[in-house]
């Protein structure tokens, strides 16, 4: 990677240092996001420099790039983008399922989606823990405030629900790549309350991307970070383009404090496994499993 600080800041620096820092395997979105990117950062290449310098933050950017994308009105595929993305989330599923590996004490499990929004993920998984024949059933729960969709295998619940003590305890709970979309103010509270809220041998995984594992500040670390915050922008942008320009969008990536904040929050004794993302090392699955 290049030292920003003694480069020129044109379009080519920046395609080397994009050549090294994505790690998207299909063509479709590569082509689809590069061609967006590099026009977007002609356009305000200012502002670009801003965020390189650490004086623009992650949300401000991103809230730049979308309006920005929506003025272009592009057309892309949501269906091709998420055939692009399918490769990361099989090898994610085989991490998860790994840690999934034998049958539940209890005959019923409850799996718990944190920011899961249609929540075909966790459909997907609860059908392949009955089909292991881990447990007899499995009741799917989502937390989502934001993103809901009409699945009657779904039981969306709110903070209301938790407080009136109506909801079970949970034996899986998954996090993916939803918390740095949470704002700090609405994210802690009910993150900590629902994953203190388990069995015995329950399983916590939390999927994030970001600089959580490094408290690395220099140039090279936020020219990689630039690229994420807008390929996250971007995805979202054609995955879901009314949330993304609503003022409900937020994206702010977690620090290493952060993960220090859920594990000293943890009223359970546990263990803790953390493994990158095979092909896309600055995406982190980490799993806690309560022993007591």
């Amino acid at each position: 990677m290049f030292d920003y600080c003694s480069q020129e800041f044109d379009n080519n620096f920046l395609l080397h240092c994009f050549s090294e820092c994505n790690n998207m395997q299909n063509d479709y979105l590569l082509d689809e996001f590069s061609s967006v990117l590099f026009d977007f950062t002609k356009v305000y290449k200012k502002r670009v420099y801003e965020f390189i310098s650490g004086y623009l933050t992650c949300m401000q950017l991103s809230r730049l790039f979308i309006d920005y994308i929506a003025d272009l009105d592009i057309e892309v595929s949501s269906n091709k983008v998420l055939d692009s993305l399918e490769e990361g989330e099989l090898k994610l599923d085989k991490i998860i399922r790994s840690r999934i590996c034998k049958p539940f004490k209890n005959e019923t499990v409850n799996l718990l989606g944190f920011g899961l929004a249609s929540g075909e993920y966790e459909i997907k998984l609860a059908n392949y823990i009955l089909s292991q024949q881990y447990c007899k059933h499995i009741k799917i729960f989502g937390y989502d405030p934001f993103v809901q969709t009409d699945n009657n295998q779904i039981n969306y619940i709110t903070l209301a629900d938790f407080n009136k003590k109506q909801i079970p305890k949970f034996d899986i709970i998954l996090s993916r790549w939803s918390l740095h979309h949470v704002q700090a103010c609405e994210r802690w509270m009910p993150l900590l309350s629902l994953v203190n809220h388990v069995n015995l041998n329950a399983h916590i995984f939390i999927v994030e991307e970001g600089p959580f594992l490094l408290n690395d500040i220099s140039n090279n670390r936020r020219i990689t970070l630039l690229f994420q915050v807008l390929e996250d922008a971007f995805v979202n942008y054609i995955l879901f383009p009314r949330w993304c320009c609503s003022n409900n969008y937020y994206i702010e990536y977690l620090s290493e404090n952060d993960i220090e904040r859920i594990e000293s929050n943890l009223s359970f004794e546990y263990a803790k496994n953390s493994i990158s993302l095979p092909g896309n090392e600055g995406t982190q699955i980490i799993n806690y499993y309560n022993t007591r």
